[in-house]
């Protein structure tokens, strides 16, 4: 490994850069609220894709996407941020032997045995505590920060129902049953940043449907932060945060329309479900998360 020149107050935030629109612009909010609850509570702080500083404090977000090679050059001190359901790599005892799953594998481990870990999932922790290693594993909940309120709601919102991520079948048939109940909805995908921000402000209510038993905190928590009504679909062994039972609306997939429904009628209802689920997420202070990390 490089050798680590500590500073106390300098980090430096990145991302490996694997050609792909998803990657960078998927973790663009929790990027931003980093950077900002850093340079808030007093640190210098950075930003860029695919490079680390040697005079900084590297976080690394998606270090699951890099090989042991390249980790292996990560300057001693480099945080790794994991936002992904790694839980299962960690419950894994002996190495996959499908390729891309050993690679991601190794990588898993070895980010383990030789960096210290902030997670977002405490049961992704809870798994890689089974992996003996003298560093420090720390829950870091994906967070609220006021420059994430910037999505602009017209006067009037034409779009009922909103759905975006990859496509597949599941979410494809709950999109096409809303759609035959003259339900208003759309359905995107690739769109970021400014262009995506207008359809979620345009639409009465998100949909964050997995089918997988995943809830993804990270889009969920940038709607909430924007006074979004969102709806997920709910399983029996999903890993639930205790306060985002709070702000979401969970429902099983079967009664998902009726429920979309049900909100679409009462304005009023609507309208606290949005505020409510903002004062859960602005509970979610960054800067204080940080601080708890960094102590």
């Amino acid at each position: 490994m490089k050798g680590f020149h500590a500073m106390s107050n300098k980090f430096h935030v990145t991302i490996p850069d694997n050609d792909t629109v998803h990657t960078l612009s998927g973790y663009q909010e929790v990027i931003d609220t980093l950077l900002w609850g850093l340079r808030e509570i007093g640190y210098e702080v950075s930003f860029s894709c695919n490079y680390l500083l040697p005079d900084a404090r590297n976080i690394v977000l998606r270090a699951d996407s890099a090989s042991s090679a390249l980790l292996e050059t990560f300057p001693i001190g480099t945080i790794i941020y994991s936002l992904e359901q790694s839980f299962e790599m960690f419950l894994t005892p002996e190495k996959p032997k499908d390729a891309p799953f050993a690679r991601i594998w190794e990588s898993y481990r070895y980010i383990r045995q030789n960096f210290e870990v902030w997670d977002y999932s405490k049961k992704n922790i809870d798994a890689m505590l089974t992996i003996e290693s003298k560093m420090p594993v720390k829950h870091v909940q994906i967070a609220y920060a006021p420059i994430l309120q910037r999505i602009v709601r017209p006067q009037y919102q034409d779009i009922d129902v909103l759905i975006y991520g990859m496509p597949n079948d599941y979410r494809f048939d709950i999109f096409r049953k809303l759609s035959l109940m003259s339900i208003r909805c759309m359905f995107i995908c690739g769109f970021y940043g400014s262009a995506r921000d207008e359809m979620i402000g345009r639409a009465k209510i998100i949909l964050n449907l997995s089918g997988e038993g995943i809830f993804t905190i990270v889009r969920a928590s940038y709607l909430l932060a924007n006074r979004k009504l969102v709806i997920a679909d709910m399983h029996p062994d999903l890993h639930y945060e205790f306060d985002m039972l709070e702000a979401v609306k969970f429902c099983p997939t079967e009664h998902i329309p009726f429920y979309v429904q049900h909100w679409l009628s009462n304005d009023n209802a609507r309208l606290c479900a949005e505020n409510n689920g903002f004062d859960v997420i602005s509970r979610r202070d960054i800067r204080t998360i940080l601080q708890t990390a960094l102590a």
